[in-house]
């Protein structure tokens, strides 16, 4: 993981493959809201996957 603070509160948020924007100042997606849609996705993909795993319990 790699940070680079950039021009008026910009920070570029990087790893291997991919890259996230987050600004203090309102042209890009906010710390918490950055958080907030990990915790969603994270808690999206757990909910699918329990469904798929349910799903697969009752067809046998």
């Amino acid at each position: 993981m790699r940070l680079r603070i950039q021009d008026d509160l910009l920070i570029l948020a990087e790893d291997e493959k991919n890259a996230l924007l987050l600004a203090g100042n309102g042209k890009a997606m906010s710390p918490m809201k950055a958080l907030l849609a990990s915790l969603g996705g994270c808690t999206g993909i757990d909910v699918f996957l329990i469904l798929k795993k349910r799903m697969q319990m009752l067809k046998r």
